[in-house]
C-alpha cells in the first residue's frame, strides 16, 4: 500500500502553481478585499482571467508529462476572516465548495491531457500571515480550522494544505 500522497510513481513529477493572489492582483489589477480571492467567482471577468491562469499551469503539465497539484484560492474561506468579507458560515461554505468545484472544472478540462491532477484546499492562517498572527493555543486553532476543514466534506478536494502560518501553536 502507498502512504504517500500524491503517490510518487516513479520518473514522475508533479507541479504545483504559487502566488496566484499576487498575479492576480499586480499583473491583472484585481483588489482582493482582505487578500480573499474567492469572492472573484461572482465577476465574470475575474473568472475567466483565473481559469486562463490556470489553463497555463495545465499546460505546461501537459507539456512536460507531469501531475499537478492544484492549490485553491479559498486561503481565506475561514470563519473570522469570511465575517470581515461579509459571508455566513453558510455562504461561506458554499464558497469554498465553489472553488473546488472551479479546479475539478479545470482538471476535468485537461483529463485527456494531464493526468495524476490533485486538488488541495488552501487553509490560511487565523491571523495575518506577516504580522503576528496573534495568540492561539493547538486546541483553538485545531477548533478554528476544522470549521474550513468540514467545508470541504462531499466536494472533490483530494486534500487540504495549510499555508503561511506564523506561529507555532498553529501550525501544530
Amino acid at each position: 500500500m502507498n502512504t504517500e500522497f500524491p503517490p510518487r510513481l516513479e520518473g514522475k513529477f508533479y507541479l504545483t502553481e504559487g502566488g496566484t493572489e499576487t498575479e492576480v492582483m499586480y499583473k491583472w489589477g484585481y483588489e482582493l478585499p482582505e487578500f480573499a480571492m474567492f469572492p472573484l467567482l461572482d465577476n465574470p471577468e475575474a473568472d475567466a482571467v483565473i481559469r486562463n491562469m490556470y489553463r497555463r499551469y495545465l499546460d505546461v503539465a501537459a507539456e512536460q508529462n507531469t501531475g499537478l497539484i492544484l492549490n485553491g484560492h479559498d486561503y481565506r474561506a475561514s470563519p473570522d476572516w469570511g465575517e470581515k468579507l461579509g459571508y455566513s458560515a453558510e455562504g461561506l461554505r458554499e464558497m469554498q465548495g465553489r472553488t473546488i468545484q472551479f479546479l475539478d472544472d479545470m482538471r476535468a478540462e485537461y483529463a485527456d491531457r494531464v493526468a495524476d491532477v490533485y486538488i488541495a484546499a488552501c487553509i490560511g492562517p487565523r491571523g495575518d500571515a506577516y504580522g503576528t498572527g496573534g495568540d492561539i493555543t493547538e486546541a483553538e486553532a485545531e477548533e478554528y480550522h476544522s470549521v474550513q476543514l468540514q467545508n470541504l466534506d462531499g466536494t472533490a478536494a483530494d486534500m487540504a494544505v495549510a499555508a503561511t502560518f506564523n506561529n507555532i501553536p498553529e501550525a501544530i
